[in-house]
């Protein structure tokens, strides 16, 4: 925690449905950082920690800039959907003051909806998570209130069965 902090930010977002297309466009943008720690002093270098108490420091999860977009196409009640994410890397280094490596994954996925009876449905979806299995790394392990190395998701796989009624 910090005695002051800052965090400002914006997003725009856009969604297109025509027929049995639909895509969708989500970006923002976002500005966060503290000054003079005020809780668990201990876990810091000192220098880092006199650092902070001076200046300020992009907090551990400010990430400028991030963005997603996807598309679907529906027929016959089946639906196939490709989305995609953006990150342009979350802080690292002595007082958060480099960032890691921007990274992207993309994921697709087939559904289709079953109808029963009046309003009653079985949704059928299956989902490729990371389809191109790259690996990423959200954060390395060092920079403020981190202390360990954290990696994006791998390539997974997904099946639902959801019952509408």
């Amino acid at each position: 925690n910090y005695k002051r902090g800052e965090i400002y930010g914006g997003e725009f977002t856009s969604s297109y449905d025509h027929g049995p297309f639909s895509a969708y466009l989500n970006a923002a943008y976002e500005w966060a950082r503290g000054t003079n720690v005020s809780s668990a002093q201990f876990l810091f270098d000192p220098d880092e920690f006199a650092y902070i108490k001076k200046n300020w420091v992009f907090l551990d999860h400010d990430q400028r800039f991030t963005g997603s977009a996807g598309l679907s196409y529906t027929w016959n009640d089946w639906r196939l959907a490709i989305d995609g994410l953006y990150g342009n890397g979350l802080r690292r280094g002595f007082a958060n003051t480099q960032k890691n490596h921007p990274y992207e994954t993309f994921n697709v996925s087939l559904s289709r909806r079953i109808k029963i009876a009046g309003k009653m449905a079985v949704k059928i979806r299956f989902d490729v998570v990371n389809i191109l299995d790259k690996i990423y790394e959200l954060r390395d392990g060092s920079g403020i209130g981190v202390g360990a190395p954290q990696f994006g998701q791998r390539r997974g796989f997904y099946g639902t069965v959801a019952f509408d009624f």
